[in-house]
């Protein structure tokens, strides 16, 4: 019914990627999971760049919070395809900007299709029955994050079942506190979506809106200031049923809108309001390994999780 992307593809997928030596390219480990899986981050950077790295555009995506969504993944992969294209275009998306790709979050939950093994996991140590992927995402990210890989924008993707709605891609939840950005941002990414033939949800209307500091994009909005953004995509409508090619289709789109905000005056506020972010984090970081009398090197899950050191 659906088409399938496995831990054993994205292994392949990565395998390619490193025979390839593309430059800006690499593949970021941060551990195992309990039945040796990798949990691994794609980067891709611009190797042209003058700029200092913590300097440069963050962008987070993520596929597959919840485990059997493929789709999400296929969407992730049509994101990063866009940026591995020879010519100008791709080098305009690249340009001062790192693109930061998780297309599998939880490879294990995937394995045995488990809907949502990891999906309210980052917001406490939860022993015995914890996941520990949960502090291995967190604690590599943490220790990206303070030596300058930003996470300006954190993308968390998913998809629906056929019947759930007729749009191809819609936005089910926009974070309250910033309400217009993301909605600017919907508008630019569904315009581009609609133009290719798709079907899309409004801009802005939501399923629900609120906070939602739990999940790993949440988490990471919730440490370091990230805007969080979350879409669903629908490749099974029975009346609009996607090709493989216009699922990649869709995150190529979104791709192209990320950086069509980032280059506003509104885009790079933002950027400068996180460069400032970071460095009162560093600050705070500091201040509290010195009083704590320790060093990061051994921190505990709380100092992880909960304070985002």
């Amino acid at each position: 019914m659906r088409i399938s992307f496995t831990y054993t593809v994205l292994q392949q997928l990565i395998e390619k990627l490193k025979a390839a030596k593309l430059p800006g390219v690499t593949v970021d480990e941060l551990g195992l999971t309990p039945e040796k899986r990798k949990l691994q981050i794609i980067r891709v950077t611009d190797p042209t760049s003058k700029l200092p790295e913590e300097q440069r555009f963050g962008n987070l995506l993520i596929a597959r919070e919840h485990s059997s969504e493929n789709a999400s993944s296929i969407m992730l992969l049509g994101a990063l395809n866009s940026l591995l294209q020879p010519g100008a275009e791709a080098q305009a998306l690249r340009k001062d900007t790192t693109w930061s790709f998780i297309l599998i979050e939880d490879p294990d939950g995937s394995a045995s299709v488990q809907f949502d093994r990891l999906t309210d996991q980052f917001a406490d140590f939860q022993s015995p029955t914890w996941p520990p992927e949960a502090l291995l995402w967190t604690s590599g990210l943490s220790e990206q994050y303070y030596a300058g890989k930003l996470m300006d924008v954190v993308v968390s993707l998913h998809n629906i079942e056929a019947n759930e709605s007729p749009s191809n891609l819609f936005c089910p939840f926009i974070d309250s506190r910033f309400t217009s950005t993301v909605e600017g941002i919907n508008t630019l990414f569904f315009t581009r979506v609609k133009a290719q033939g798709m079907q899309t949800g409004e801009a802005n209307k939501p399923w629900a809106t609120g906070v939602m500091n739990s999940r790993l994009f949440g988490w990471c909005s919730r440490q370091y200031g990230s805007l969080p953004l979350n879409y669903e995509v629908n490749d099974r409508y029975p009346a609009n049923r996607l090709t493989l090619k216009k699922t990649m289709d869709i995150g190529a789109s979104m791709v192209q809108a990320l950086r069509a905000w980032e280059t506003t005056p509104d885009g790079q506020k933002w950027h400068k309001d996180m460069q400032a972010i970071r460095q009162r984090r560093i600050a705070a970081r500091d201040g509290y390994y010195i009083k704590a009398g320790h060093t990061k090197d051994q921190r505990t899950a709380k100092d992880i999780l909960i304070k985002g050191f």
